[in-house]
């Protein structure tokens, strides 16, 4: 028993002996004879708190260590997470830089407009056909666009753009979560006459 805490209670007080049992850790409290009956009580009684403390210190560090063992596992967890998660995300960016560019060099101008009518995507060929001189992401389509295609967002309407050669095409989208907008695509017509 290893834990036990030890009280010497001798007549023979060699301090060598003493000393050496003390600073090796085998005795608690050395206690000389004749002895006092409240002393030896309360060093008996102080031996057994510092025994619970003692028992209560290797309790608490257990569950200390098991609590650590588990936020070190939850960290490696959370780790494995994020990297897979910016894994994700670095591929959901290069494919959406290469559809950017593919949007930006199709032949057909393309406009997308959410349901709050702001204009969230247009390609360049958008801009040269309706002659844009800013930008029209982040505009209001009520706005930015000509009124023939302003008044065509949110249905299914085909038309031309009076005086410019361009007809476009405007059709309702639906997204999973309930959003919804419209897409237009621009063409140049060379058989429309400009005015």
């Amino acid at each position: 028993h290893p834990d036990t805490i030890r009280i010497v209670l001798s007549g023979y007080t060699d301090l060598q002996s003493v000393t050496a049992a003390i600073n090796e850790g085998a005795i608690y409290k050395f206690l000389t004879k004749p002895w006092d009956d409240e002393q030896l009580r309360a060093q008996i009684e102080e031996a057994f708190r510092r025994h619970e403390l003692a028992a209560e210190n290797e309790y608490l560090s257990g569950k200390l260590r098991q609590a650590n063992d588990a936020l070190s596992s939850a960290n490696r967890e959370l780790e494995q997470r994020v990297e897979e998660r910016a894994r994700e995300l670095l591929l959901t960016h290069r494919g959406l830089k290469v559809s950017h560019h593919v949007l930006d060099v199709l032949p057909l101008g393309v406009i997308g407009i959410g349901e709050d009518d702001v204009i969230a995507v247009a390609n360049r060929k958008a801009g040269e056909l309706l002659g844009a001189s800013v930008p029209l992401i982040g505009g209001l389509a009520s706005e930015c666009l000509p009124p023939e295609i302003a008044n065509a967002v949110g249905g299914s309407v085909r038309g031309v753009v009076n005086g410019t050669g361009v007809s476009f095409s405007c059709v309702p989208l639906e997204h999973d979560a309930g959003a919804t907008g419209c897409l237009i695509m621009l063409e140049h017509r060379s058989e429309a006459k400009c005015v």
